[in-house]
């Protein structure tokens, strides 16, 4: 099992290493404007789901900072899912990560997350979706009832909205933290 992890550990910093090299920056220092990759990986290891809204604008627009971004993502989560498997029907969006399910539920009372827990998992913290081109946010989660964690989506909000946009794309990857 140690050589798994080892393995898996070194793929990862190789991918990083080389999303540094291709950008030429990110890892030096003395260069103004620049955001260091460690900033990056930083930021999507992070607990809450406190928006930074210069790294959000370097996912956006860097392809090399969302590959960073995403394996830092991979490298953290309980669980993730790169695509959705199947297409969703309607309004409703099902996904699974790993042994947990991931519902998007539109009804007449408004819009609901409902994440059933896989038996014997960590409790996650958070959720994040991201779209190919970036577009996503991270939701901060509340305490699990009977390994169901369920909660009513306000999509007034931006970050809300983009949340709910990028989980409801079969392209989109979906990441329990």
């Amino acid at each position: 099992m140690s050589n798994e992890v080892d393995e898996e550990h070194l793929r990862l910093f190789a991918a990083l290493q080389d999303a540094a090299a291709i950008s030429g920056a990110g890892t030096r220092k003395g260069r103004e404007g620049v955001t260091p990759a460690s900033q990056i990986v930083a930021y999507a290891r992070r607990r809450d789901a406190v928006v930074d809204m210069s790294i959000e604008r370097l996912i956006r627009t860097s392809p090399v900072a969302r590959q960073i971004h995403a394996q830092a993502l991979i490298a953290g989560a309980l669980a993730q899912s790169p695509i959705a498997m199947a297409a969703a029907g309607g309004t409703n969006v099902v996904r699974y990560l790993g042994p947990h399910r991931v519902e998007l539920i539109e009804d007449a009372g408004g819009e609901f997350l409902v994440i059933h827990l896989g038996p014997g998992s960590e409790q996650p913290v958070a959720i994040e979706a991201r779209d190919p081109e970036g577009e996503g946010s991270r939701l901060v989660l509340g305490e699990p009832i009977a390994g169901i964690l369920q909660m009513r989506l306000d999509i007034s909000g931006p970050e809300v909205r983009a949340f709910r946009d990028a989980l409801a794309r079969t392209d989109s990857a979906v990441f329990l933290i």
